[in-house]
């Protein structure tokens, strides 16, 4: 399920990044395995491939996870009981290059976070391009 579900991304991915359009792929790619499997599927040389982890203690996540059970709207399948077999699975990205890799704190808000986020992007000297409303 793990693989069709990034496979799915992917291809949705390409047809964004094919028209010239810059995207996220908001996943966990959390084993090594499938960063080297989006990385190997966007390897042409116009394609800047980064990674931004979202770092946070074990406490929130576990808060986080409870909170999900209360949202009949989450399409998350991660739940409460899964956190410490998640956590066990995790392969830092000890792999990743530091021009390709940026960490953020999610533990100010949202919008915080985001902005950490673009800044550390930034940094890395990447352009964005927004969409026309």
């Amino acid at each position: 399920m793990t693989g069709q579900t990034y496979r799915s991304l992917f291809a949705a991915a390409e047809v964004k990044v094919l028209e010239g359009r810059s995207v996220i792929l908001d996943a966990t790619f959390s084993r090594r395995e499938h960063r080297t499997a989006v990385r190997d599927h966007f390897s042409p040389p116009n394609v800047a491939v980064v990674f931004v982890e979202a770092q946070t203690s074990d406490l929130a996540a576990k808060q986080r996870l409870k909170a999900r059970e209360l949202n009949s709207n989450e399409v998350s399948d991660a739940r409460f009981e899964d956190f410490q077999m998640l956590a066990n699975l995790y392969d830092p990205p000890v792999e990743l290059r530091r021009r390709r890799f940026a960490a953020v704190r999610t533990t100010p808000s949202l919008e915080q976070t985001v902005t950490r986020a673009l800044r550390s992007l930034v940094r890395l000297r990447l352009k964005f391009t927004c969409p026309s409303p």
